[in-house]
């Protein structure tokens, strides 16, 4: 996925020269933006927005957790396992959840080799901010309400990142920020980031 990312930054290069590039990943995506900043040979975009990134790693997870998680993938790899029974709410926009559940593009479960790679992905995220040297500048948002990413893992990447993000948490964000009951705030927050290189005052609607 960094790859396609990388092949997609050099496109819109092409495409559009001399127009800067921002990149926008959001949970998944996030972890993918993030650890391609981390990589010998980081993107060349004007600035990147990571949106509820994805980092939650293996080093943060309780054994019992790692353990299945090795286990079901290297013997039962095909197994299919969803969130559901979890009572995990990723956002407070119900309409729009019961349309997700409904869309069959929208994938709803996955297999245990998929969620063992999901993992890798996230430890390379987590551990991304350690290989940043000259990263182009980042705008970190994330819901304080957040379900699926701990909050542990989140803050510890901000810690990490050392001033190398602008981070904007929303009280009332969950993890589907963009598409949250607020949404349009964050989507304000994010376009006006992207032209000026600063947020509004925390709590202030444009």
């Amino acid at each position: 996925m960094r790859a396609d990312l990388v092949d997609c930054v050099n496109a819109a290069h092409a495409k559009f020269p001399g127009l800067p590039v921002h990149v926008l990943g959001e949970s998944m995506g996030g972890a993918v933006v993030l650890s391609a900043l981390g990589d010998l040979h980081p993107l060349q975009v004007a600035g990147a927005i990571l949106v509820a990134p994805a980092v939650w790693s293996r080093e943060d997870m309780p054994l019992s957790y790692r353990a299945a998680l090795w286990l079901t993938a290297h013997f039962v790899p095909w197994l299919h396992v969803s969130g559901n029974g979890l009572h995990i709410w990723p956002s407070d926009n119900i309409p729009m959840l019961r349309k997700l559940s409904r869309d069959p593009l929208f994938q709803h479960d996955a297999r245990t080799d998929q969620v063992y790679g999901l993992v890798g992905l996230m430890d390379d995220a987590r551990h991304a901010p350690e290989h940043l040297t000259a990263p182009p500048p980042i705008l970190f948002v994330y819901g304080a309400k957040d379900q699926v990413i701990p909050r542990e893992p989140t803050e510890a990447v901000i810690k990490a990142l050392d001033g190398k993000a602008v981070v904007r948490r929303y009280d009332n964000g969950f993890h589907m920020l963009l598409r949250d009951l607020e949404g349009e705030r964050v989507w304000c927050d994010i376009a006006g980031w992207i032209q000026t290189g600063s947020l509004p005052p925390d709590g202030v609607k444009k």
